[in-house]
């Protein structure tokens, strides 16, 4: 028999490739910086250029003067390659099958549900847990009928609490890998808009030079090159703001629900399996539901 090794190791392609792209960012920042700051500088002398009096009243004015596209690669694949190298490549490959849950949420009832365990608490009182084997396998797969099909069989309560919670645990930290891309590309996103800042301010500040031009038409152009290197960081903190941020956010509160739910399962699985009378479950339940639930229910009895 094969000696088992404690500790396995494959190699993560990611890091070098990260590493790669890394490089190639900081070269193109390097090139596209350089060549928008000189593009700016020559321009200096144009008099539309220097005084705006014509081309900033347009509208065209207005939104041209946000968009840059070398500024919007750097920040995004500077902050694509950070998470490339900060994260294992496997867990990067699930992204688009969790973006898709941000399109979702769960259709779930407390009320419904609440009632249905009552339900098999009363069958379970009066004839034990074995009785509701059949209702529990015309339920539709997923963890209530795992869970039911496991309170049949198992006797052990502590076992089978732990079973659940176990379970309940996992699928939280499940839940939280996936989200930590989007936390993390949160925080790298503004980073490298700070980059793409400086570095185009380094090249400014560098190119500053006078050569018989006009003092005045100097500073306008270098105010304008001043604004194409922040746009940069306005990048950065938009993609964190508007993208990463409100996703993680997002894959958060559904991942709190899901817990909320189970949680409500496997009290109720609990209460049934020590054959607890459906009312008192009900009232024990019932401190998990939403107040904006327990108004409706209210109103539909009144």
């Amino acid at each position: 028999m094969a000696d088992l090794q404690e500790n396995k190791y494959k190699f993560d392609s990611g890091s070098p490739i990260g590493c790669g792209l890394a490089i190639v960012v900081f070269i193109f920042a390097i090139i596209s910086l350089n060549a928008e700051m000189f593009t700016n500088m020559s321009n200096w002398d144009l008099k539309n250029y220097a005084d705006g009096t014509k081309y900033k009243d347009t509208t065209f004015f207005w939104f041209h003067q946000y968009f840059n596209m070398p500024s919007l690669i750097i920040v995004i694949l500077g902050t694509i390659t950070a998470l490339i190298i900060s994260l294992p490549l496997d867990r990067i490959s699930n992204v688009p099958k969790i973006l898709t849950n941000i399109w979702k949420t769960e259709n779930w009832s407390y009320m419904d549900v609440i009632e249905q365990i009552c339900s098999y608490a009363a069958i379970a009182r009066k004839s034990g847990t074995y009785a509701l084997d059949k209702d529990v396998q015309n339920l539709p797969s997923g963890y209530m009928k795992d869970w039911l099909d496991l309170m049949i069989t198992e006797r052990d309560p502590v076992k089978l609490k732990t079973y659940m919670f176990t379970e309940m645990a996992n699928v939280s930290i499940r839940h939280k890998n996936g989200a930590d891309f989007f936390k993390k590309g949160e925080k790298y996103a503004p980073s490298f808009g700070m980059m793409g800042t400086v570095m185009g301010l380094i090249v400014m500040m560098n190119g500053f030079d006078l050569d018989g031009k006009d003092l005045s038409t100097v500073m306008t152009g270098l105010l304008g090159g001043m604004g194409t290197a922040l746009i940069t960081t306005l990048y950065g903190v938009l993609l964190a703001n508007f993208i990463f941020g409100p996703i993680a956010g997002k894959l958060e509160t559904l991942s709190s629900i899901e817990v909320r739910h189970r949680t409500v399962m496997m009290e109720g699985i609990m209460s049934i399996h020590s054959l607890t009378h459906p009312i008192i479950i009900r009232e024990r339940l019932m401190t998990f539901v939403p107040a904006a639930e327990k108004e409706l229910e209210v109103d539909s009895k009144e």
